[in-house]
C-alpha cells in the first residue's frame, strides 16, 4: 500500500455577535485538517493542533516540507512515519509537532480500515471503547455575574456529568489563545474563590471540580489557590504557574490537590523530566500534538510509575474521535475532557457524532476512527488562507 496524496482543508467559524461567553480562539481563527489517500482506495482523516503554528505557517510547512516526503510511503509504516522531534514546547512554534500528530490519526485511521478493526482495538483488544468524559467549559468575562458560571455547572450536573472544568475569568481585550500564552492575563483569586465556593454548595459537592488556571498564577497564588482546592475536594489543579518541572514538584509537595499539565508537549521524551520530578499527578497529552504513537508510549511509562493520564481535547470532532480511542485503550487513561464550550463545527462535522451521555463516551465497532466527514458542514465553514 502506498500513500498517493494528501490533501488539508481549514474551516473556521463566526462568532455570534455578543456571544455572552469566552470562545475558544480556534473557534474564529480557524482549524486544519488532513485527508490522506492511498493506492488501495481507503483513506485516512487526521486533525492537527491549531495551536501549533498560524495556520498559514502550517501550511507552507505541509506542502513544502511534509507531502513531498509522505507521498510514495506505506501507511501503515505509522511508527517510522510520525516519530515526534522535540523541537520545543507551548504553543505557537510546533507546526511540525501538530502536522505530524494529525499525521498520525489519519494513518491509524488507515491501519484500522486495512485491519477491519476499530483503533481502541488495534491498541487493546480488551477495550470495551467506553471512556468517562468531564464537562470542560467555565469560560466567563471579568464582568460576568457568578451565577451564570454556577448555573452552567448545574446544567451539566442535571446532564449526567460528575466532573467539570472551569477557567478563571478572560478579561475583555485579552486577545486570543497565542497571545494570552505570551501575556497571561492576572486572575481575581478572591472572586474566583467565591465561585468554587458557590458551585460547591450549589451542587452539594456532587459535581467535583477541576481548574485550568492557563500558567496564570504565581507560585504563592498557586499554593493558595490548592489550598482552597484541598479543601474542597476537587480533582485536579491544572497549569497553575509558568511550565517549570521543577517549581511544579515543589507546589506538588505541599498541596493535596493533584496538579495536571502537559498539553503543550509533542513527544514522551518531554514528558520524561516531568514524571523524573515527581512534578505531576495527572499527564495530559492531546493526540493533535503528541500524536496517537507518541501517547501510547507516554501510557507506558505512567504505568510504571503509576500516574494517571487525563487526555486534554479541546478542538474539533476528529481529533475528539482520536482522543477518545485512546481514552478508552490505554490503561492508565482515567478521563478524556469533553469540550462543551460554543463551536458550531462540534457534533457537525461528522455524519454520525460519537455518543457521549451520563458523562460517559461510547464508540462504536466501526472501522479505524468510525467517522465520516459531513461534506456540507465542509463546504459551509471553508476558507482559503
Amino acid at each position: 500500500m502506498k500513500i498517493t496524496h494528501i490533501e488539508y482543508f481549514t474551516l473556521k467559524c463566526s462568532v455570534p455577535e455578543n456571544y455572552p461567553k469566552p470562545i475558544a480562539s480556534f473557534v474564529k481563527d480557524g482549524s486544519i485538517f488532513l485527508r490522506v489517500y492511498t493506492d488501495t482506495g481507503i483513506t485516512g482523516i487526521g486533525e492537527p493542533s491549531p495551536y501549533g503554528a498560524p495556520l498559514k505557517d502550517m501550511v507552507k510547512i505541509l506542502k513544502d516540507i511534509f507531502i513531498p516526503n509522505w507521498v510514495g510511503c506505506n501507511p501503515l509504516d505509522i511508527k517510522k512515519l510520525t516519530l515526534q522531534p522535540a523541537l520545543s514546547f507551548g504553543y505557537g512554534n510546533l507546526g511540525q509537532n501538530a502536522l505530524i500528530a494529525g499525521f498520525s490519526q489519519a494513518l491509524w485511521d488507515i491501519y484500522g480500515k486495512f485491519k477491519n478493526k476499530p483503533v481502541f482495538k488495534l491498541i487493546n483488544p480488551k477495550s470495551n471503547g467506553r471512556i468517562k468524559a468531564y464537562a470542560s467549559a467555565g469560560m466567563w468575562y471579568d464582568h460576568t455575574p457568578l451565577e451564570d458560571v454556577v448555573n452552567e455547572a448545574l446544567g451539566f450536573l442535571d446532564m449526567g456529568f460528575d466532573v467539570y472544568k472551569l477557567r478563571p475569568e478572560t478579561p475583555i481585550g485579552s486577545g486570543n489563545h497565542f497571545k494570552r500564552n505570551l501575556n497571561p492575563p492576572r486572575v481575581n483569586l478572591k472572586r474566583f474563590v467565591t465561585l468554587l465556593q458557590k458551585i460547591n454548595i450549589a451542587t452539594e459537592g456532587n459535581l467535583k471540580i477541576m481548574v485550568d488556571a492557563g500558567c496564570r498564577l504565581n507560585f504563592d497564588e498557586a499554593l493558595y489557590l490548592g489550598k482552597v482546592m484541598d479543601e474542597l475536594n476537587c480533582v485536579f489543579l491544572e497549569e497553575p504557574i509558568v511550565r517549570d518541572y521543577n517549581k511544579f514538584s515543589k507546589l506538588k509537595k505541599n498541596l493535596k490537590t493533584a496538579l495536571a499539565s502537559g498539553e503543550s508537549l509533542v513527544s514522551k521524551s518531554q514528558f520524561v523530566p516531568w514524571i523524573e520530578n515527581n512534578a505531576l499527578d495527572y499527564l495530559q497529552p492531546d493526540a493533535n500534538l503528541a500524536g496517537i504513537n507518541e501517547i501510547i508510549e507516554i501510557d507506558k511509562i505512567a504505568k510504571i510509575k503509576g500516574l494517571k493520564i487525563a487526555l486534554h481535547n479541546w478542538t474539533n470532532d476528529i481529533n475528539n474521535a482520536a482522543n477518545v480511542h485512546l481514552g478508552s485503550a490505554l490503561e492508565t487513561c482515567e478521563v478524556v475532557e469533553a469540550n462543551l464550550t460554543h463551536n458550531p463545527l462540534k457534533n457537525n462535522l461528522l455524519e454520525e457524532e460519537i455518543i457521549l451521555k451520563e458523562g460517559e463516551y461510547k464508540l462504536s465497532n466501526k472501522p479505524g476512527l468510525g467517522i465520516k466527514l459531513n461534506e456540507a458542514v465542509l463546504d459551509k465553514y471553508a476558507f482559503n488562507l
